[in-house]
């Protein structure tokens, strides 16, 4: 049970806190404010006696936060962030959205999906810009702890996935081998994997999990990979590159159908095991999330448990 004095601490009271705390000094918080320095050290005091301890030490002409200040300057900065993120949301939901919204794509086989929740999102808060960016994973996570990009779909690898990120997994979807429409292995009534790795492949980039299991299974089966490819991370150059040239390269089967539907390839009979790990939206769960980073998780998460459409 929460003390009674938790009930009693003002905004104005925490603000005056994280000011002395970002500034260093009582002087230079009421600048900032502008406010008396009598006014920043009354609103100490009151803190102080309501919780009955000190919160900042006095060393000088400089003050540093007690182990219990501490304690309310990060509670304080928690409930600032969310104080701002209500006002965007309020701002974004009042004006019809606005603002840029930086999305990591290091899953392509789930590029449907992500274009039903854009496509949504888009529809109810125009004004908010989707940025959506590819790289490889490890890359992608460092851009989401750093604050660069706001959300990830990408594999929810134990070794990268630490306690300050979090995440909703998605249903994985399998990949297959697709050959261009004219490729001289479809005229094999049952091609294998060594005879295929002869060939031309669009591979995705090194370092990916599905170029590390589409290895694994080269080693597995004692065959070579293949030594002539093409390597990109980008599911439109692999469509137009199937057009332009014989080739053999690894994509969703999801997607893989949407291409054969449009005449953009063929599926061939090689199987490509499934994968361990599973798909998913990653965020941070230390950083506070923006507001329309917030709406387009909520339209993600809100996809995955709604019942599939029929057509």
């Amino acid at each position: 049970m929460a003390p009674r004095w938790a009930e009693r601490i003002k905004l104005r009271q925490l603000r005056v806190i994280l000011a002395v705390d970002e500034h260093g000094s009582i002087t230079r918080a009421a600048e900032h404010m502008f406010i008396t320095q009598a006014a920043v050290s009354k609103a100490i005091a009151e803190v102080e006696t309501l919780i009955g301890t000190e919160l900042f030490e006095r060393k000088g002409r400089s003050i540093t936060p007690t182990d219990a200040g501490h304690h309310v300057i990060r509670t304080a900065r928690r409930v600032a962030s969310e104080l701002k993120l209500l006002g965007e949301e309020v701002v974004l939901i009042s004006e019809g959205g606005a603002g840029l919204l930086i999305i990591g794509l290091q899953a392509i086989s789930i590029l449907q999906l992500v274009a039903r929740v854009v496509a949504t999102v888009k529809a109810r808060h125009p004004r908010v810009t989707i940025r959506l960016v590819e790289d490889t994973l490890p890359n992608l996570l460092r851009e989401l702890r750093a604050g660069r990009v706001n959300l990830v779909f990408g594999r929810m690898i134990r070794g990268l996935l630490t306690p300050d990120l979090d995440g909703a997994q998605i249903l994985s979807e399998p990949y297959v081998v697709v050959a261009s429409c004219d490729h001289p292995l479809l005229r094999e009534p049952r091609p294998d994997w060594e005879e295929a790795c002869a060939h031309v492949w669009c591979l995705p980039l090194p370092g990916t999990p599905i170029r590390e299991h589409f290895a694994d299974l080269m080693a597995a089966l004692h065959v070579a990979v293949p030594a002539r490819a093409i390597e990109t991370a980008s599911a439109t150059t692999i469509a137009t590159l199937l057009q332009t040239m014989p080739l053999l390269a690894l994509a969703p089967a999801n997607l893989a159908g949407e291409w054969v539907r449009g005449g953009v390839c063929t599926i061939t009979p090689l199987q490509l095991p499934a994968r361990l790990e599973p798909i998913g939206l990653i965020w941070s769960a230390t950083a506070p999330m923006s507001s329309s980073a917030r709406i387009f998780r909520s339209e993600t998460l809100a996809m995955l448990h709604a019942p599939p459409v029929e057509s």
